[in-house]
């Protein structure tokens, strides 16, 4: 899993050396967890949280770019005596058109697969110590994808909303079925 984040990080990194295309971003985001066990399925909790993250674009032609991207986020939510603290890693890789309404401005759609990976979600009941359940409850790596609009401008701003769906089943057990959903609103700077 280490090996995995280093090798992506090294290699946005080198890339990143020799470009001026590197994008920070960081966005607002709420997930809402899904499950299913048999026939019946419920939305069974909301997390809010963020997602901050480094990108570097590859503008194949002045309208379509191929971003990879290493992102951070954490997912936090209260439910009367239960606490979560989630952290994880995520690896997108965007496919962004966009359209240039004058040399200032542009709007654009983006689409993405992503990886996820992990790292602690602490569970709290009442006064209990925090356990971490992923291993145990949730799986520890995913995938999903992710769709968004946006604008940009002068190639040095982005304002955009994603919304995202897992692909994968989180659950360790195979008659259960874990997924979630979400609505991310968020800023980038481009260097």
């Amino acid at each position: 899993m280490k090996k995995i984040i280093i090798i992506a990080a090294a290699l946005l990194a080198g890339f990143a050396a020799n470009a001026q295309n590197i994008w920070l971003s960081g966005a607002f985001t709420q997930e809402t967890s899904t499950s299913k066990v048999g026939d019946i399925k419920a939305d069974t909790g909301k997390e809010n949280g963020f997602w901050a993250g480094i990108e570097y674009d590859f503008n194949i032609t002045d309208w379509f770019t191929i971003a990879p991207a290493v992102t951070v986020n954490g997912l936090f939510s209260k439910e009367d005596i239960t606490t979560s603290n989630y952290f994880g890693v995520d690896i997108p890789v965007y496919f962004r058109g966009t359209y240039h309404i004058n040399s200032d401005f542009g709007i654009f759609a983006q689409v993405a697969p992503a990886l996820n990976i992990g790292l602690f979600d602490n569970v709290k009941v009442g006064n209990a110590d925090p356990v971490d359940i992923i291993g145990d409850s949730y799986k520890r790596c995913g995938a999903y994808a992710v769709a968004g609009v946006g604008v940009q401008i002068k190639d040095v701003f982005r304002i955009f909303a994603n919304y995202d769906i897992a692909l994968t089943n989180y659950s360790p057990v195979e008659s259960i079925k874990y997924g979630s959903r979400g609505f991310s609103v968020g800023i980038a700077f481009g260097f």
